[in-house]
């Protein structure tokens, strides 16, 4: 059986269905066919096809992405439309997607995230998006045991966005920026905790759905030249967005009083890095170590529109990571941890790209403290027009 319905730009949309399991088979703007989610295809051609309403899994599909099956949270929104209450519908371990069939509009004051930690966050418009408020997947990141691979959210056989190939691609390294190149986009690497008196903890790679980690801050003693033994420098943080570093011990010195030791902090990630043990032998000016920020990995995310992107004065689209904690001030201070990377973040258009607002990707800066340590890397960003 054929059914035609009407577009609201006179384009037909056709649904075939046989019998057994529903196979739809949509027919798109340019005149390509929709060959249903267990087609190996890139992103931006899924969302712009797929149709809960005539597919079995309706909004909790899985999508033959590039080779590789990746399970989503799908929402379809009819517009034109203003988002300015709510959170995008998402789920762990998921891609949390959503198509607008005409005009977006982030209301002023208002801030779009996902409803959960999530794979990121990946937004079809249909029209013209304009962005008073904010987008953000800041803190929404997820661990991973192991690298994600690749997403690719462009390619040049569909060429939904033209002919360029675009993807999300791992992550840099401990605090290093991740890689801008449209083919292979990636998350900044989680920061250096502060030095402390003992030594730094490196951050860790992230993934292609979240920035890294960041290492611990070493433990902290007023009089160095004093020292006897007990102190330690912050861990390094745990791979793939997991556990920030640990902050570093105090120390001890000769003397029984007047020592100021403090524990080193622990980095930011998921969960953060625990403070550092007070092995001080003055317990009245003493220490132990603060903890991380815990749920600090920011996701990424990508907005495409059909028409125009235009971001106003007030506006923002981030996928910054998390500053880490403070190591403490004056003499009893120690190393502060390291901050998140930045997620990844494509935004793109068919038309014009408008930008009197804020993009950001950067990392998060190392907390503040004893001794030096560099912030984590920000997120690869791709941004632009006429990717029609």
């Amino acid at each position: 059986m054929s059914i035609l319905i009407n577009l609201k730009e006179g384009k037909n949309l056709g649904i075939e269905v046989t019998s057994g399991p529903i196979v739809s088979s949509v027919s798109l703007l340019g005149g390509a066919v929709y060959a249903g989610t267990g087609e190996s295809s890139d992103l931006l051609e899924h969302l712009r096809g797929y149709d809960a309403a005539s597919d079995a899994a309706g909004n909790d599909p899985t999508f033959n992405i590039n080779g590789t099956n990746r399970d989503a949270k799908f929402t379809n929104y009819t517009g034109p439309i203003s988002f300015g209450a709510g959170t995008l519908p998402a789920a762990t371990s998921k891609l949390s997607c959503a198509r607008i069939d005409g005009d977006l509009t982030i209301s002023s004051g208002f801030t779009l995230y996902p409803s959960t930690d999530c794979y990121g966050m990946y937004i079809y418009v249909d029209g013209n998006l304009t962005v008073d408020g904010t987008i953000s997947t800041y803190q929404y990141g997820e661990s991973r045991t192991s690298a994600a691979g690749a997403l690719s959210i462009n390619g040049n056989v569909n060429e939904t966005a033209c002919s360029t190939i675009i993807a999300f691609d791992g992550s840099a390294g401990s605090h290093t920026n991740g890689s801008s190149t449209a083919s292979a986009i990636q998350t900044g690497g989680g920061g250096q905790g502060q030095y402390g008196s003992y030594g730094r903890g490196n951050g860790a790679i992230g993934h292609s759905f979240a920035g890294g980690s960041g290492g611990g801050g070493g433990g902290g003693i007023a009089y160095p030249g004093h020292y006897q033994g007990g102190g330690g420098g912050g861990g390094g943080a745990t791979t793939y967005s997991r556990n920030g570093g640990n902050g570093g011990a105090s120390g001890y010195t000769k003397w029984g009083y007047w020592t100021a030791d403090a524990g080193g902090t622990g980095g930011n990630g998921n969960p953060a890095g625990g403070g550092g043990a007070n092995n001080s032998r003055n317990g009245s000016d003493s220490r132990a170590g603060y903890g991380g920020n815990s749920s600090s990995v920011s996701s990424s995310l990508v907005v495409y529109a059909t028409g125009d992107i235009t971001i106003n004065s007030g506006g923002v689209i981030e996928t910054k990571g998390r500053g880490g904690q403070t190591g403490g001030t004056s003499r009893l201070s120690a190393g502060g941890g390291g901050g998140t990377g930045g997620g990844a973040l494509v935004a793109i258009c068919g038309g014009t790209f408008t930008n009197n607002g804020t993009v950001s990707t950067n990392g998060g800066s190392t907390g503040s403290g004893r001794g030096s340590g560099s912030s984590a890397g920000n997120g690869g960003l791709l941004t632009g027009g006429g990717y029609a």
